[in-house]
């Protein structure tokens, strides 16, 4: 494993903050005279848009005439560009388009992998982006932005943690560390959403395990809700299971049916066609593209066009995202069903609470009040049981 350097932090300048070293690139194909007057107008271009920028600093514009973009050895400006990233001179590039950085792909691969080598991870050789764990060198820079919280604050924390776990004796990676109780986290509130809290509670000589919301515990005025009893929580399961085993004809057998009635082929039809509809718009990019190349539209038109079509590119996308999410979730509730009904299936009663079973089959519990709540079982079915009667 290589040794990690260890860099010290740059001292802190009072006043303005460290400006941004920003550099750019431009190239032309040709050397014809109307290519030269189009980089002189990308040199001033940059020049002015880089120094409009408060927090960056003109770090120096590079480009390369009349040279083609296939091989990036034989442009001797961008070698020296990368150069100087390599050198620490430079803190961000801007370009016209990727094309003018390289048309090779290998090529701009192979610089972006230089260019942002600024360590914690790289792209092996099989193009795979991996955690370095050593076989690069790493480069530490205290203090490099102030923290959330100072150092005191969480050293102080730290010290009430340790103290607070010797006091329970409790040891770091235990298993009291960890969701000690099945119904932990998966317990809602119906009446203001939050989720209940395990209490123990005492009547008389009597314990018993309770939930409660968490809301009501610190204000009892946000939410009326009280506790309910963790073992009408576990007897409500074995019944609910108990009516499945007797009614899964009536009630699950259908369910499964309108489940699969709901087809999804529009769904996937639709995302057929959005998917279309995307390639045409990339057409159309690639189309005003070649247009503004050859003069025949001017920038301003070109970047409305171009915008548009960008915009309904990203709605089309985001409905194919809400269409895949519905397919893939018609398809877990109909597993989720078919599991439940071969289960039930079998006849067996349940005469006790199954933790196991239980974590398997429901998603979460809604407590409507003290004396109802509902399983909302990972197949899509919400049930409801009568509860401490």
């Amino acid at each position: 494993m290589k040794t990690v350097t260890r860099i010290e932090a740059n001292q802190r300048t009072t006043g303005s903050e460290k400006k941004l070293r920003v550099a750019a690139y431009c190239r032309v194909s040709t050397g014809s005279d109307d290519q030269l007057e189009s980089l002189a107008e990308q040199k001033k271009h940059y020049e002015t848009y880089i120094q409009a920028h408060e927090n960056w600093k003109f770090a120096g514009l590079y480009y390369d005439e009349g040279i083609s973009g296939t091989k990036k050895e034989k442009r001797s400006e961008l070698m020296r560009l990368l150069s100087d990233c390599e050198a620490a001179q430079i803190d961000f590039i801007i370009t016209k388009s990727i094309s003018r950085f390289a048309r090779n792909t290998t090529d701009c691969l192979e610089m972006v992998r230089r260019l942002l080598a600024i360590q914690k991870t790289f792209t092996d050789e099989s193009f795979r982006r991996c955690v370095n764990y050593g076989q690069l060198d790493k480069y530490l820079v205290n203090d490099h932005h102030e923290g959330i919280i100072s150092k005191a604050d969480f050293e102080a924390a730290a010290v009430l943690i340790d103290r607070h776990a010797v006091e329970k004796n409790v040891t770091k990676g235990s298993h009291k560390y960890q969701l000690r109780y099945s119904f932990s986290g998966k317990i809602v509130c119906g009446e203001c959403g939050a989720t209940l809290k395990h209490r123990t509670h005492r009547l008389g000589s009597e314990t018993y395990e309770a939930w409660c919301c968490s809301t009501h515990i610190y204000n009892k005025e946000s939410c009326s809700m009280k506790f309910i009893r963790d073992d009408d929580i576990k007897l409500a399961f074995v019944t609910m299971m108990n009516k499945l085993v007797f009614g899964h004809k009536l009630i699950l057998k259908p369910y499964l049916l309108t489940l699969h009635s709901s087809s999804t082929d529009s769904s996937i039809q639709r995302i057929q066609q959005l998917r279309l509809l995307i390639e045409q718009n990339t057409g159309q990019q690639e189309t005003l593209t070649r247009l503004m190349a050859n003069g025949f539209i001017d920038r301003a038109l070109f970047g409305r066009e171009l915008n548009a079509i960008m915009a309904q590119t990203d709605e089309y996308r985001a409905e194919i995202d809400t269409l895949s999410s519905s397919v893939t979730g018609d398809g877990a509730k109909l597993k989720e069903t078919e599991r439940l009904i071969k289960l039930v299936e079998r006849g067996r009663m349940f005469t006790e609470f199954d933790a196991d079973l239980f974590s398997k089959l429901v998603d979460r519990i809604c407590a409507f009040s003290r004396n109802e709540i509902g399983f909302v079982l990972k197949c899509g079915l919400t049930l409801r049981e009568r509860i401490g009667e």
